[in-house]
């Protein structure tokens, strides 16, 4: 029977705290909209707000308003240029759209809830 050294046991132990306390990722996306919605609003906030960089769209018809009433994606997210020209484009031309988002992650700026976007479609 083979015995396990000291270094590899400590790499072990090592290996499953850092598994251990690793956070959660808890995304729970759902459709924000139904087939029928339009974008109602649409909110930008400059690098003086305290919501520096979020882009916050309300929609005309929330599949679910008491989990989600609209989205919002933040400047940090990689697709955030494309997904912002999507949603002017759609407020613009009053196309219906698809958004899908996370509804663990709510907007911290309001008490609305408004899911993380990562989704969007123009129907």
């Amino acid at each position: 029977m083979k015995t396990v050294s000291g270094k590899a046991m400590r790499s072990i132990r090592f290996g499953l705290l850092m598994l251990s306390c690793a956070p959660a990722v808890s995304a729970e996306v759902v459709n924000i909209g139904t087939s029928t919605s339009t974008l109602s609003q649409l909110y930008a906030y400059s690098a003086e707000s305290s919501v520096a960089g979020d882009y916050v769209v309300g929609i005309s018809s929330p599949l679910n308003a008491s989990v989600c009433e609209g989205g919002w994606i933040s400047k940090q997210d990689a697709e955030y240029s494309q997904i912002v020209q999507m949603l002017i484009v759609a407020k613009a031309t009053g196309a219906l759209v698809y958004l899908r988002g996370d509804s663990a992650r709510l907007w911290r700026g309001s008490g609305g809830k408004f899911c993380y976007i990562h989704e969007v479609g123009l129907l």
